[in-house]
Order: C-alpha cells, then sequence, then structure tokens
C-alpha cells in the first residue's frame, strides 16, 4: 500500500487494578524531522500476558462527553467534540510489550493505541483515522508533545483495521492493516507498564470499538 509520512516535531511488574478512564487535550505541536521507515513485519507472537486481553477488568464509567465499556467482547469508547482524549487502560507486568487490536469508528475521528502511560502528561499514543487513510504517534513528557511520525496509508483506510505496535526500549514499531508504517526512535519513553485503547472525536460524536486485543511478550 502506498504510504507516505514525515516525523518528528517539537512542541515547546505486576498485574494490578484498572485504572479509571481520563481525557485530556489534544496535543500541539511545531517544527519537523526525518522519519526512520522499516519494511520488516510485525509479527504477533509470543505469550499474550495477565490482563493483555479484553475482559470485564478492564474500566468501565462515562462522565460528561464520554464513555469507555465492555460491551460482549468489543470494547467500546465514545467521546464528543472537545472532550479530549478518552482511554481505558489496563497495567501489565512489563513496559517491552507488542500490542495488536482491531479497531473500527463509526465517523472521522482519531482512535488507537495508548503506550507507557504513566499520567495525562507522560504518555505514547499511536493513532489512526480510518476514514481518511491518516495516522500519527505522539509523545508526550512533561506535558510537552513531540510528534514523532504522522502520514496517510492506504492500509490505514477501512471499515476495520487491525493496529499492530511493538514498544522495546526506546524504539517503537508501527503497522496497521496488512503495512508496517515504521520504526521510530523516541525521545525519552517512560518504562511504564500501563497500556489501553483511546479515541478522540472530530467535529462529531464518536464511537470506536476495539476488538480481538492482544498485548504480547516480545520474542
Amino acid at each position: 500500500a502506498r504510504t507516505t509520512a514525515t516525523a518528528r516535531t517539537t512542541a515547546t511488574a505486576r498485574t494490578t487494578a484498572t485504572a479509571a478512564p481520563t481525557a485530556t487535550a489534544a496535543p500541539t505541536a511545531t517544527a519537523r524531522a526525518t522519519a526512520q521507515p522499516s519494511s520488516s513485519i510485525i509479527s504477533e507472537t509470543g505469550d499474550i500476558l495477565t490482563g493483555g486481553t479484553l475482559s470485564a477488568s478492564w474500566p468501565t464509567g462515562q462522565g460528561r462527553g464520554w464513555s469507555v465499556r465492555l460491551v460482549d467482547t468489543s470494547y467500546r469508547i465514545t467521546a464528543d467534540p472537545g472532550a479530549g482524549m478518552i482511554w481505558g487502560y489496563r497495567t501489565l507486568d512489563r513496559a517491552d510489550v507488542t500490542i495488536g487490536v482491531d479497531v473500527s469508528v463509526d465517523r472521522a475521528a482519531s482512535v488507537g493505541l495508548l503506550l507507557r502511560y504513566t499520567d495525562s502528561s507522560n504518555y505514547v499514543s499511536f493513532m489512526i483515522d480510518p476514514t481518511t487513510g491518516a495516522y500519527r504517534v505522539i509523545e508526550r513528557r512533561g506535558g510537552t508533545a513531540t510528534t514523532i511520525v504522522e502520514g496517510t496509508s492506504a492500509a490505514v483506510r477501512g471499515s476495520m483495521v487491525r493496529m499492530i505496535a511493538q514498544i522495546s526500549d526506546d524504539t517503537l514499531r508501527i503497522a496497521a492493516g496488512e503495512a508496517t508504517l515504521g520504526s521510530y526512535a523516541l525521545d525519552s519513553a517512560s518504562d511504564s507498564t500501563r497500556f489501553g485503547m483511546v479515541v478522540m472525536a472530530d467535529e462529531a460524536t464518536a464511537t470506536a470499538q476495539f476488538r480481538g486485543l492482544q498485548i504480547r511478550e516480545i520474542k
């Protein structure tokens, strides 16, 4: 699939109980640098971690402009415009993982994976818009957002898209559909073991469904 990307924009051990979902404002960013694409395929192998699949132990809740809930085998996140990034996550037993999930959304919105979440000022997100083919990786550290890569790919478009992220030390590899989108160096990702799913609405209320979640050890 045809893929275009630009990168690097800088603006100014144990399983625990589920954490409450949180909302935060969308990151902002400025300047650019160069991506480091990779053609190697990301393999979803390795043992599935405790807490690394969807179950009733994932957080549920709702507030003004958002909700997160498990419905049968689907984790559903709804976000209103202006509500910011809405997520649900679990604490696992390691920071280096491969995480994959099938995602669909009912209208234009940014949906995806929350990686190494410490708090609303420190995390990495890999998000796509399946209606346009856009994708983006944001690293937020100390409240400052850095755009690691953003681009478009035909592999990202579709009614149901498999997203995969593999994070090891400070290296992140990402894929969507059947295409590897690249391998990128993070500035200084935390060693947090919290991982999850995230949605940010565009111009209208959006509901994303996440299925087939698998968080695995890296082999």
